[in-house]
């Protein structure tokens, strides 16, 4: 009955927690069957490299789904939250980004950004 935190892993190896951490840590902890989220370690790496983050994550062996989940649903589920953040459902918040293509790869762009059910950033053309 544990979960993990992954990261941060846009950041040197000189903080204690990270002394161990290698890219395919997250695969390894999800091929056991441990729930894995990823973070950035917000403000130290800034909370918009989440998704570069998962990016490396698929990198180093964690599939696409997998690493979607783990900046989303896994990571609300492990906070205790997911009954109203994590995931596209009625009665959720609807905070959420659309991208140009897969959310985790290192070369998509966000399209929109819906805050409170409310687009705040459009670049759709």
């Amino acid at each position: 009955n544990i979960s993990i935190i992954c990261g941060p892993m846009i950041n040197h190896r000189s903080k204690p927690e990270l002394s161990g951490f290698v890219m395919d840590s997250p695969t390894q902890l999800a091929k056991a069957g441990i729930p894995i989220s990823i973070c950035t370690d917000h403000p130290e790496t800034p909370i918009q490299y989440l998704p570069l983050t998962a990016a490396l994550a698929v990198r180093g062996g964690l599939s696409s789904e997998e690493a979607l989940r783990g900046i989303t649903i896994t990571a609300a589920e492990i906070l205790g939250v997911s009954d109203r953040i994590g995931s596209v459902e009625p009665g959720k918040d609807a905070d959420f980004t659309l991208y140009a293509d897969e959310p985790v790869s290192m070369m998509t762009q966000p399209l929109l950004t819906a805050v409170r059910g409310k687009v705040a950033v459009n670049k759709i053309i």
